[in-house]
């Protein structure tokens, strides 16, 4: 079929018969009546044209004795027709209609790019605080005056790009490299220990320190001192300074540590049964399409999602997927080798949480006992730590 016949127009194949047909298709040729995809046949000839040349066409064929018949309609308007009693089908069509128009007039994608210091969830968050969201008119949309706005609001912005691509906001920024550091604290503190150990180093940029590197300290030892001391040439006092107190301090600690694991536990058993449930999340409103509930007594779940973020919106509404498995509880033994195992990855659990709040460890003197009931792990980590904090320091009144 040739392409200048679209979708939306109505088209109708009709069937022409008689010893007069060059002759009836010359004559609709001559009044504008257009024809496509003419094919000869044996004793036929078919043809597509516009329905609403039809009518036309009448006369042309009593003038020429030849026989029309319709074979085939197309088009929207036959569709909607022959569909007409189908109610859901044709509001189907209107609503998807309706939100084809909504969508061309509507931002219905936003893009951020360059971004690496603001998260792109800010600038999303800015944009909703201007009233400029999923949804928003198009034409209401001025991006001179956001390019002003986030060129005020983010500091470290020294670009701003804002066009509309058909229904896309696209943002582009640029951003300074030398991130703005953040404003000290001027609040008079001390430097205190939470930890009872030794001083392994020590270098103090504001304050006095009152402990020195091999010093032996105690849980809540001043380290660091607040108040400065002005003095004179004969070391008369006449006045002093307050300030935060910064310092790298690192002190050696003993920690004291203790694990149990019995030796008789509860084992998993899965009986290989499972039974799967659908549902719809509506905010934090969970409803399941199923009415039937776990027929299971113990069981695992697990929960799957579908996505429910649109660009950097959250949708309110999303399906969850939820799966029971069933099993059994069923009474086992840990043998030496499982305990042994079982306690020494819980301490390099244990020393590995510890490096992840920069707390180094440097030696362990842990022992494990096996009993007839339990296993028993126990001794000492020594770590090197900033085991220190920050106190208000309070001004004494006789000072």
């Amino acid at each position: 079929m040739r392409s200048d016949l679209l979708f939306t127009d109505n088209k109708i194949v009709i069937s022409i018969t008689g010893i007069n047909t060059l002759r009836f298709i010359n004559l609709l040729k001559q009044n504008n009546i257009r024809l496509f995809n003419i094919k000869r046949m044996s004793d036929t000839t078919e043809c597509v044209m516009f329905a609403k040349d039809f009518k036309k066409i009448k006369s042309f064929a009593k003038i020429t004795g030849v026989r029309v018949r319709i074979s085939k309609k197309n088009g929207p308007g036959f569709f909607i027709f022959n569909n007409r009693n189908r109610y859901f089908l044709v509001a189907g069509l209107i609503i998807f209609i309706i939100i084809i128009l909504w969508s061309t007039k509507k931002i219905v994608k936003i893009e951020i790019h360059g971004n690496e210091y603001y998260a792109s969830t800010e600038i999303y968050e800015f944009l909703t605080e201007n009233n400029i969201d999923y949804g928003s008119v198009v034409k209401n949309i001025s991006c001179k005056d956001i390019e002003k706005l986030m060129l005020n609001r983010f500091d470290l912005l020294t670009f701003v790009s804002v066009h509309i691509n058909g229904n896309t906001l696209i943002i582009t920024v640029k951003e300074n490299k030398t991130v703005k550091q953040e404003k000290e604290d001027e609040t008079p503190c001390n430097l205190v220990a939470t930890e009872d150990g030794v001083v392994v180093s020590i270098i103090t940029r504001a304050g006095v320190p009152l402990v020195k590197a091999g010093d032996e300290v105690k849980r809540e030892d001043v380290l660091v001192y607040s108040k400065i001391d002005y003095n004179k040439i004969m070391g008369e006092n006449y006045g002093y300074e307050t300030v935060c107190c910064d310092a790298d301090i690192l002190i050696r600690v003993n920690k004291e540590y203790k694990d149990i694991v019995n030796r008789k536990y509860e084992k998993r058993v899965y009986t290989g049964r499972i039974q799967k449930v659908k549902g719809i999340k509506i905010n934090n409103l969970y409803l399941t399409i199923s009415k039937e509930k776990c027929k299971f007594k113990k069981y695992d779940t697990e929960t799957t999602y579908s996505d429910d973020r649109y660009g950097f919106k959250k949708m309110p509404v999303t399906y969850f997927y939820t799966t029971y498995r069933e099993y059994e509880l069923v009474e086992s033994e840990y043998t030496d080798e499982e305990l042994q195992n079982i306690l020494e990855k819980k301490i390099d659990n244990y020393i590995e949480k510890l490096k992840e709040n920069s707390i180094q460890t440097e030696s362990k003197s842990v022992n494990i006992r096996l009993y007839s009931e339990s296993a028993v792990a126990e001794g000492t980590i020594t770590t090197v730590e900033p085991a220190f904090k920050k106190e208000q320091f309070i001004v004494d009144e006789c000072d």
